[in-house]
């Protein structure tokens, strides 16, 4: 499987650039997308931006047999602060894919979060170990949204390689390991 990461909405904002998108990918075997979904606001609850352009993108890709997955991503998106906002763009993800038919919907939603990029991981091992608890206590959250609304749909995060060093082992629900490990269970 080769996947690419759509970021700009200008990739898809028009029928002909959704067309040439998808005739990129499968000129280069390029079997799966993952687009970068942005949020309006609608009586202060997020909806999926741009639900029109996207859907067709969804539906296009598909007739390919390119498979698509919704991208979030934000240094400070697993904060506690931030959980419910998190949380219910997830759900208004849930909501857009619902609306869509069968086959020509998202597969999953991927979080590409890069915690170290935000000032509280890096003042101080105290710090790094809230902003990695809380980060594991956001991807709780949402594994356990998904498992009851939308089942079907895989969650993914990006991860660097050196998540795996001893000295970001910690505790987390009674578990003493790395983070990476944490966050691959």
């Amino acid at each position: 499987s080769v996947g690419m990461w759509v970021w700009s909405q200008t990739a898809y904002s028009t029928r002909e650039a959704r067309q040439k998108l998808v005739r990129f990918c499968t000129e280069h075997r390029i079997d799966r997308l993952d687009v970068h979904v942005r949020f309006a606001r609608h009586d202060g609850v997020p909806v999926v931006k741009n639900a029109g352009e996207l859907a067709d993108l969804i539906s296009l890709a598909a007739q390919s047999n390119i498979s698509t997955a919704a991208v979030r991503g934000s240094p400070r998106m697993f904060f506690t602060r931030n959980t419910d906002l998190t949380l219910a763009e997830l759900g208004a993800i849930i909501d857009f894919n619902k609306a869509l038919a069968g086959k020509s919907s998202f597969k999953g939603v991927m979080y590409d979060v890069e915690p170290y990029l935000a000032t509280e991981w890096r003042v101080g091992v105290a710090s790094r170990r809230t902003v990695m608890l809380e980060y594991l206590g956001a991807l709780r959250k949402l594994r356990s949204l998904l498992h009851a609304q939308a089942p079907r749909l895989w969650l993914a995060v990006d991860m660097p390689f050196w998540w795996d060093k001893d000295e970001l082992q910690i505790e987390y629900r009674g578990k003493d390991k790395r983070f990476s490990e944490h966050v691959q269970d």
